[in-house]
């Protein structure tokens, strides 16, 4: 009789102490999942390959420009923003009021608008206001060639500011030397069934 209880008590001691681990361990668990905070998903992208791709994903270099760097050296044209970019070289031949002047890597690289390439007629070109891009994306080496019209050295991509998931409205004034004067606003919101998303960006400029 006592080798027959010994051989029915151990399996439920078995069992006991197996489950105590587990019993104990819950508690830990519920109070670690009770401090997990959600947080804002951030994904760095670009267009580098004309598709929404991560950057650390683009086999090339790339350099981008964001919108923060440009609130902070507030450029007046497309190649100021530029300056403080590795392999660009803006403004060679001074400065120019009515002409960006670019080279990526010695040689002079062709710009496109959201992917779309800007129209150029010698030294004449779209100039774009930068106080209307989202970001710059700069391509280098040959690569840059699989955007179409463009040089060994590289090609500039301007990403335009597109509507935001959260309203925002800014209006700014501006003044310079040179009797230099500006106003302009951005606005970013959505219609009232949140189907349109929308984003109106303006600015008016003055100087001598």
């Amino acid at each position: 009789m006592i080798d027959f209880c010994a051989f029915k008590l151990k399996p439920v001691a078995l069992f006991c102490s197996a489950s105590l681990p587990f019993i104990a361990a819950t508690p830990a668990f519920a109070e670690e999942t009770a401090k997990t905070e959600q947080v804002e998903k951030l994904v760095v992208s670009a267009q580098a390959l004309k598709v929404n791709t991560l950057l650390q994903e683009t086999p090339k270099s790339v350099s981008v420009i964001s919108q923060k760097d440009l609130e902070t050296h507030a450029p007046q044209k497309l190649d100021e923003a530029l300056r403080y970019t590795s392999g660009v070289v803006s403004q060679p031949f001074g400065a120019d009021n009515d002409t960006d002047w670019l080279r990526v890597r010695g040689f002079e690289a062709a710009t496109y608008l959201d992917n779309s390439s800007l129209f150029r007629d010698g030294y004449y070109t779209w100039l774009l206001e930068p106080y209307g891009f989202e970001q710059i994306e700069v391509v280098k080496g040959a690569s840059a060639v699989l955007f179409g019209e463009s040089t060994p050295g590289g090609a500039v991509n301007v990403v335009q500011k597109k509507p935001s998931f959260k309203p925002q409205n800014e209006v700014f004034l501006e003044v310079g030397n040179n009797d230099q004067r500006g106003l302009g606003f951005d606005v970013s919101s959505a219609t009232d069934d949140k189907r349109v998303r929308y984003r109106l960006v303006g600015l008016m400029k003055k100087s001598d």
